[in-house]
């Protein structure tokens, strides 16, 4: 018995460390800790099965980083929201960019936009990312 019990356990470490392995550097998504609470309690030793307790403190924590996720999503949402109305009280004012050739570049904004969640700014015909903004000149009326 104590021989079965153990080939279960290593089965259930192995299955678990495969999967954990199959996960990489994506994070751990919902389906991924059920697939692996899944695992864990298919091969559990029948004569000690997994604590009650421990069975809630998962699911809390899986709760706990699903909200955590939700938050952060909505916090990058709120960030470029607030990069793009500060990129709009710039348009028609003379402003100063970092090319990506290192290079300065200099003239009115037309117009602000977000491509690939970067704000760009929109002078003289070509684009550039708000983040290479170096000054910003109010025209004199």
């Amino acid at each position: 018995m104590t021989v079965t019990s153990t080939t279960a356990a290593g089965t259930a470490a192995s299955g678990a460390a495969q999967t954990a392995s199959e996960i990489g550097s994506q994070g751990l998504k919902r389906e991924d800790f059920m697939l692996l609470l899944l695992t864990q309690l298919k091969h559990q030793d029948p004569l000690e099965p997994m604590d009650d307790q421990a069975l809630m403190t998962q699911f809390t924590q899986l709760n706990s980083l699903e909200e955590l996720q939700g938050i952060n999503h909505k916090m990058n949402d709120l960030a470029q929201g607030v990069n793009l109305t500060e990129a709009s009280s710039l348009i028609g004012k003379e402003v100063m960019v970092s090319t990506k050739e290192g290079e300065e570049a200099m003239g009115l904004v037309s117009s602000v936009s977000r491509i690939s969640g970067e704000v760009m700014l929109r002078i003289q015909g070509a684009s550039y990312p708000l983040s290479s903004l170096i000054h910003v000149q109010n025209q004199e009326v």
